[in-house]
């Protein structure tokens, strides 16, 4: 939800936010629906050849629950949690496309974010958009790999 969080927005404003998207996805109904899953889905995927497959899955999920749980996401800020994670924990992130802020800058925020949490690899992944697995596969399985090697290695 931080993206919808601008400097200078209320719990109040990003409620309201919150409740018109939720309205949206809840109301949209045919090719309505289709279309702005096909939006959203090229907004989080590059790979064009991976669109499809998304925008069935996504138009194949409850509605509601999918609109109830955008809406949680953008309400809840978990950031004051992190510092109770205590497992190995790796973050992969992305340069939004059309963000307003520099590469620098989305960096700063994932590392201020989990700076709670000092076991955290915090990575920004070139060449991707959300959905990273999708875009730049051999970074996301290394990363995979390695995480998974740390998470067995680590004390119970």
């Amino acid at each position: 939800g931080a993206m919808f969080r601008q400097p200078g927005t209320t719990d109040a404003q990003l409620a309201q936010t919150a409740e018109m998207i939720r309205g949206q996805m809840a109301a949209a109904a045919g090719e309505q629906r289709r279309l702005m899953q096909n939006t959203t889905i090229a907004q989080m995927i590059r790979t064009e050849s991976e669109r499809p497959a998304a925008v069935e899955a996504a138009l194949a999920s409850d509605q509601a629950v999918s609109a109830q749980g955008f809406h949680d996401l953008i309400v809840t800020n978990l950031i004051p949690d992190v510092g109770r994670i205590r497992v190995p924990l790796t973050v992969l992130y992305v340069q939004p496309a059309g963000a307003p802020l520099t590469a620098e800058q989305i960096d700063d925020y994932y590392r201020i974010s989990y700076r709670d949490a000092p076991q955290a690899i915090v990575r920004r992944v070139p060449d991707s958009a959300h959905f990273i697995m999708f875009d730049n596969a051999p970074v996301f399985q290394a990363a995979l790999r390695e995480f998974l090697g740390t998470a067995a290695a680590a004390p119970r």
